[in-house]
């Protein structure tokens, strides 16, 4: 029985990782009532038998691509320091790495953006051609910028091609105002708690694999069981009361491994150790 294996195998946990949702619905954003600027190359066109809405539609003819300003909004009524723009996609005959990306501009003075030049999922790349697809612009700002007092959303090609974006979508993850820890505390609780499960597992398979302190094995055992579902319950009432991700996210992570792989390994612990008893009870009477 290598207890040291099984452990080992899910660690150390991986509590700041993971992706973000978006709960909370800013605004709807269709384009009849937030025309793009006018700009050759740029249409509003009207929507399709059974679509969702106008769209709006880029043509780059020019070989050197350009950037198309699609939409800037003034002082959206963003209340967290984590939000997105969303919709959807679609483009045909787009030669090189296109892109759909979001200027975030902040009272200091301060720009940033978001670019889908991912390989995959919501934030891929604008290459070559694809029907409607779902994309997303994140944006996660800190306590020291604060929120965005304007937005800029742009579709950029390097040649020649059609990008046709339909209505968007403003959204926010939870509030981080009144988390019980920040982001960056919530690196270091996944760090401090990976390692210190890591070596607890690795004593408890080492001394559990060799037959000794049997007390200890089985105590440490039951109190990272315990842990976690405790871990696990202050979790989900963190996902109740809209805790933001960084809080919510490592306790049920790390509550669920923890219980889960510690709490069916107790039952084995217990039986490794009364089997060793039992094989030296009947060496001895032998």
């Amino acid at each position: 029985m290598n207890l040291t294996a099984i452990v080992l195998s899910v660690l150390p946990l991986d509590a700041g990782g993971g992706g973000e949702s978006w709960p909370h619905k800013v605004m709807d954003i269709d384009w009849a009532s937030h025309k793009p600027p006018a700009a050759p190359g740029v249409s509003v066109l009207p929507p399709e038998a059974g679509g969702a809405g106008a769209t709006v539609e880029v043509i780059c003819t020019d070989p050197n691509g350009g950037t198309f300003r699609l939409l800037s909004l003034q002082r959206p009524t963003i209340r967290s320091l984590r939000y997105a723009v969303r919709g959807r996609v679609r483009y045909e005959g787009v030669r090189g790495r296109a892109y759909l990306e979001m200027w975030s501009s902040f009272a200091g003075g301060g720009r940033y953006f978001s670019r889908t030049l991912g390989e995959a999922g919501p934030m891929k790349q604008l290459t070559g051609s694809s029907p409607w697809r779902e994309f997303v612009l994140p944006f996660y700002s800190n306590d020291k910028a604060g929120l965005p007092t304007e937005l800029a959303v742009n579709v950029v090609l390097p040649g020649r091609g059609q990008v046709e974006v339909g209505a968007l979508e403003l959204a926010e993850g939870a509030s981080t105002a009144g988390a019980w820890w920040t982001a960056r505390q919530d690196g270091a609780i996944g760090a401090i708690g990976g390692v210190a499960i890591g070596l607890i597992g690795a004593l408890v398979g080492t001394l559990g694999g060799l037959g000794r302190a049997r007390r200890l094995v089985v105590a440490l055992t039951a109190a990272v069981a315990l842990a976690g579902a405790a871990a696990l319950a202050v979790g989900v009432a963190a996902l109740l009361v809209a805790q933001p991700y960084q809080v919510y996210y490592p306790l049920l992570l790390g509550g669920g491994i923890c219980l889960a792989v510690f709490g069916s390994l107790l039952p084995v612990v217990i039986w490794s150790y009364r089997r060793r008893e039992l094989q030296k009870m009947t060496a001895m009477d032998t």
